[in-house]
């Protein structure tokens, strides 16, 4: 019975995982910002160099999306693939550890004793 909870609960996780990657590779990540011309002052500089910051920003942005969403995915297909290895009627495995009593003997002590 607990093996079988563990794999329905690994395959829900699994799904969600993958629907979360879904989600979160469609989310929109915003726009790049245009560079505009003002007559060669100084606000032309200025607005051309945030524009290039936005745009680095929202590049940055849409790499960090699409490997959040790779990581989402291969941790939800790893998950699947868990529940569907798990095998619900199977036995538990016990491993039988054999004990071994030693005595140990100090030649020292053995000198002193005799």
């Amino acid at each position: 019975m607990r093996r079988k909870a563990l794999k329905t609960l690994f395959f829900i996780i699994g799904l969600l995982a993958i629907g979360a990657a879904i989600v979160v590779i469609r989310m929109d990540a915003g726009f790049y910002e245009s560079n505009y011309s003002y007559g060669g002052d100084a606000y032309t500089g200025i607005q051309n160099a945030a524009a290039q910051s936005a745009n680095n920003v929202m590049s940055v942005g849409i790499m960090i999306r699409t490997a959040f969403s790779a990581l989402l995915a291969t941790c939800g297909l790893v998950i699947l693939a868990l529940a569907i290895c798990i095998k619900p009627n199977d036995p538990p495995v016990y491993v039988a550890v054999q004990q071994t009593n030693t005595v140990e003997t100090n030649q020292e002590d053995d000198a002193l004793q005799s």
